[in-house]
């Protein structure tokens, strides 16, 4: 029980180095999320996974790889119980082959 209120009496000095380091805290947290950020929408395809996804091979032309997508995403699309995980790896593949 004597630790409590010793414990009680640090609350302000952690909010007073806080409030002080708040600009500090700031920084470094946006560093942080841009990072992270950067890691999330970094996750592009390359032309071989794509073709993998799709399986398709490397001659495919962009008929081929649109109806093969469109066959896929009937068959996946997430309004008749496909997966949402894999509609956006089949739209990833298809943005990443047509670009």
């Amino acid at each position: 029980m004597s630790k409590f209120p010793k414990i009680i009496s640090l609350i302000p000095a952690i909010f007073l180095i806080i409030y002080r380091w708040r600009f500090v805290i700031e920084i470094l947290s946006k560093i942080i999320f841009i990072r992270q950020r950067k890691k999330k929408y970094s996750s592009k395809l390359d032309k071989i996974q794509a073709l993998e996804i799709l399986g398709l091979s490397e001659k495919a032309s962009k008929t081929e790889i649109l109806k093969k997508y469109q066959d896929l995403m009937k068959k996946n699309h997430p309004d008749k119980g496909g997966s949402e995980w894999i509609t956006k790896k089949l739209n990833q593949a298809r943005e990443t082959l047509l670009s």
